[in-house]
């Protein structure tokens, strides 16, 4: 990872994020969740990732929302990788200024090899 935070995996979907962090953590990297782009602009400042996968659409504040105010007044700010089944991900990850996209449903070897290209 490029910081030595943890990877912060933000979805709406309690199964999705469960199954991230089991499969993060047995490949070695800690893992904090949130529900939301509020709960993970809090996570983020308490937390410092160093990678972020994040949900594109989510209630409250969706991904494009919680990338602007993450990196905002951040020299460093973690690498997004945006989350999306949606048919306009590319340019959802394009207006989010994502470092990456992982189009869903993707498998776990996509997941593990798209962490370590960021590591």
């Amino acid at each position: 990872m490029r910081g030595t935070g943890p990877v912060l995996v933000v979805d709406d979907d309690p199964d999705l994020r469960g199954v991230l962090r089991e499969l993060l953590e047995r490949e070695g990297h800690p893992v904090v969740e949130a529900a939301d782009g509020r709960k993970a602009l809090t996570a983020a400042a308490a937390h410092e990732p160093a990678l972020i996968l994040l949900d594109a659409r989510m209630p409250g504040m969706d991904a494009v929302a919680f990338a602007a105010a993450y990196r905002s007044g951040r020299t460093h700010p973690a690498p997004i990788v945006m989350m999306t089944g949606r048919v306009d991900a590319t340019a959802v990850a394009r207006a989010a200024g994502a470092d990456a996209l992982l189009t869903k449903p993707f498998g776990v070897d996509e997941v593990v090899a798209l962490v370590q290209r960021l590591a």
